[in-house]
């Protein structure tokens, strides 16, 4: 009976060795495009703030372990009238070289838009 737990904790060792001495590709991340924009305003005005957020975001080729990251925040603080806020950005990712483990797509396109008006009624009274 012992030999037999012998011979199974062996063959397991055996297959455990087989196992680590497999060739195995590093893990790649894939590229990653991120836009973090944030406008907000406070201010005595009722009228919304008129904003814009135009972002394109490209790429061509494969692409691997490569990042793009804007940050864009504008604040308006203060007075009576409608706020405007008019913000552009545009990206462009190429190159990087293919995915080692042999899976190559799109880099991921992350977009985040953050638009904020508070109402300040303190501003009317500073005329």
């Amino acid at each position: 009976m012992n030999s037999s737990f012998f011979s199974l904790g062996l063959l397991s060792l055996t297959t455990l060795a087989a196992l680590v001495s497999l060739p195995v590709s590093r893990a790649s991340a894939q590229c990653i495009m991120n836009d973090m924009n944030i406008q907000m305003t406070i201010s005595g005005s009722r009228q919304p703030t008129k904003r814009t957020n135009n972002v394109t975001q490209g790429s061509s080729g494969n692409c691997s372990g490569n990042v793009v990251n804007s940050t864009n925040v504008q604040t308006n603080v203060g007075g009576t009238e409608r706020a405007t806020q008019e913000r552009n950005s545009n990206q462009q990712l190429n190159g990087g070289g293919g995915n080692p483990s042999g899976v190559n797509v799109p880099p991921v396109k992350l977009r985040q838009n953050v638009q904020i008006d508070v109402y300040n009624a303190a501003d009317k009274l500073r005329r």
